[in-house]
């Protein structure tokens, strides 16, 4: 008997030894019970980012809508598999005969899909591009042109992923990527509302998209921010505005996509080039045949690095660039359907069980894309060790300090100690990240909360608790 009982107290002492208790279990425990999550569907899990030793773990196994979180798996899988020097690149040539300054033939735009092309974010201006293809065109002493000028669309064509939810096409969240993209494939229309009620008054749009239709039913309500959507075909012309907007205000921007950024860039180019004194009185022509290659190179202009793309994405949460870099890492393997490169990159490259995985896009903006916390916290391991490891961390904005996270942690002990990744739609929020914890210890954690009734905020500030608990428990 005193045998079986030694037996047993040693088994007990090395199943305490085997899974330690950090003093979070107790605080998740009460946490999960919080009226605030009745309905709603949690994943969490932690480790100890040098160690591997799992730190917390609620359903870490679950298939989770990871919103932007998906981002996460995109950027690293991009930065691993494209080449260290990869940059996006769009150029300007001239086909025909050139001779005593008339150019008998086109002039051919070509992109390949950079999404930061005259964007207000990152890389040259929309104005400084502008004047340096017109100029290019000048300085190839081009003083007529005798032809249109053609957007050459072999490099892809634009798609819109099948599962992305018919009341966010159009909207500027939702700007899919061109061959040529241009001020971030968005522009905005401003309203005039009085009292609540009544109906808003479309004031102006800026910039003016020459050929789209807008139409609109938004009346002014006693509501604080933005409910309206934009309707229409993606690469359509018609664009319908519904909803509400907040009384009494003399200009609330409400912003939607470009329906064709190519087209738009081609049109204000060829206006610059006018009025620079060229005689020009072609069209502006959509071609998606290899005829275009070739020709005399006036102007080849590159995006900003890969990396900073990818601090773009992960720092301000831009679906445009998330996308681009999807459809770049499609083209890289145009063999595989887009929905499985990711899948594939993370089985093969870093040996993660994929069993949940289900990356329908690359932005998250997609309701049937899923994830488990495990999953991303594994990928949050891996990168963390990875040659690339360091650059693609920094990316991550920081608590309380600055991007998606300046106002989450602020104030607590996760401020400076916290880089992570928010992802937030309708009823779904979470965050993902690492976390250097009181003991120094550093922490590679994810949480997702799915389908919760509770305040966007409320949701917000209870996973911040819960994220102050895993810093102080460890």
């Amino acid at each position: 008997m005193r045998i079986l009982v030694a037996i047993a107290l040693s088994l007990c002492c090395f199943a305490v030894g085997a899974q330690p208790s950090n003093g979070m279990d107790e605080f998740l425990d009460q946490w999960l019970e919080q009226p605030n999550l009745s309905e709603a569907s949690v994943g969490f899990y932690a480790v100890d980012i040098n160690s591997g030793d799992v730190l917390a773990d609620h359903r870490g196994n679950k298939a989770m809508i990871p919103a932007s979180l998906m981002k996460i798996p995109a950027t690293i899988a991009a930065l691993h598999t494209l080449e260290g020097d990869f940059r996006f690149e769009t150029s300007l040539s001239y086909h025909g005969h050139l001779e005593n300054g008339v150019l008998t033939g086109d002039l051919v735009l070509r992109g390949s899909g950079d999404p930061t092309f005259g964007s207000a974010r990152i890389g040259k201006s929309a104005d400084a591009l502008l004047e340096a293809f017109a100029s290019a065109i000048k300085q190839a002493g081009i003083t007529k042109v005798e032809g249109n000028l053609v957007l050459d669309n072999t490099a892809f064509t634009p798609h819109v992923p099948d599962t992305w939810a018919w009341h966010d096409l159009t909207n500027y969240y939702a700007a899919i990527p061109h061959p040529l993209n241009f001020l971030d494939n968005q522009f905005s229309i401003f309203f005039k509302t009085g009292e609540v009620g009544s109906a808003a008054v479309l004031k102006y749009v800026s910039p003016m998209i020459p050929g789209v239709k807008l139409e609109h039913d938004v009346v002014a309500a006693d509501i604080r921010n933005d409910q309206t959507y934009c309707y229409g075909d993606p690469t359509g012309d018609k664009i319908r505005v519904k909803g509400a907007l907040p009384a009494k205000r003399e200009n609330y921007e409400v912003k939607a996509a470009i329906p064709d950024p190519g087209r738009f860039f081609a049109i204000r180019l060829m206006e610059s080039v006018q009025q620079s004194g060229v005689e020009w009185k072609g069209d502006v022509e959509h071609s998606s045949l290899s005829a275009t290659n070739g020709g005399k190179e006036l102007i080849r202009h590159t995006s900003p690095t890969l990396a900073e793309i990818v601090e773009e994405v992960n720092f301000h949460s831009i679906n445009l660039y998330a996308e681009a870099l999807g459809v770049a890492l499609s083209e890289k393997f145009s063999d595989v359907p887009r929905t499985e490169v990711l899948k594939n990159f993370w089985s093969e490259k870093a040996g993660i069980d994929t069993r949940g995985f289900r990356p329908e896009d690359a932005s998250g903006l997609s309701h049937y894309t899923t994830i488990t916390a495990k999953q991303l916290t594994d990928m949050l391991h891996w990168v963390y060790h990875s040659d690339n490891g360091k650059g693609w961390m920094l990316s991550l904005p920081q608590a309380g300090l600055n991007g998606t996270l300046r106002s989450f942690g602020k104030g607590t002990p996760l401020e400076g100690n916290l880089r992570a990744k928010s992802g937030y739609m309708t009823s779904n929020r979470g965050y993902a990240g690492v976390l250097n914890a009181r003991s120094g210890k550093m922490v590679a954690f994810a949480v997702m909360v799915n389908h919760f009734e509770a305040s966007p905020a409320t949701i917000k500030s209870e996973l911040e608790k819960l994220i102050v608990a895993l810093y102080e428990s460890n």
